[in-house]
Parts: structure tokens; C-alpha cells; sequence
């Protein structure tokens, strides 16, 4: 049982991990305030594409881990 958790645990660290950092820099380009600067945030977040807006949800909510396989 405890190799099982470390295995999914090293799984689960990789994915968490990049899923922070992108919501992180999601977070600092949202809050941008500089006037000249927000019209353009504006119309490229406008004009991302709703298919790799999909894929990126996609990559976020699949969680199809491959079972873990103990010693008996």
C-alpha cells in the first residue's frame, strides 16, 4: 500500500504543480492594471481560439491515472 501512494503521489505532484504555476501567471496577466496595456490583454484572451481553451480545460480535468499495480 505505501508504494502505491508514493507512485501516485510522484503522479499527482507533476500535474498539481504545473496546473499552479499556470493558474499563477493567469492570475498576475488578469490583474494587470496598466491602461495601455489592459486593451490588448483584452482583445488576445478575446481572441484565443474556444478549441485550445477546450484543450487546456481538458488537460486540466483529465485525471485517467493508470491503475497502480502492488505486490501482493
Amino acid at each position: 500500500m505505501e508504494r502505491a501512494l508514493q507512485e501516485y503521489d510522484a503522479r499527482r505532484v507533476g500535474r498539481a504543480r504545473r496546473i499552479a504555476l499556470e493558474s499563477r501567471l493567469y492570475a498576475r496577466v488578469a490583474q494587470w492594471r496598466n491602461p495601455l496595456v489592459v486593451p490588448l490583454r483584452n482583445f488576445l484572451v478575446s481572441s484565443i481560439p474556444e478549441r485550445l481553451l477546450d484543450r487546456q480545460l481538458d488537460a486540466v480535468l483529465d485525471v485517467s491515472f493508470d491503475p497502480i499495480r502492488t505486490a501482493a
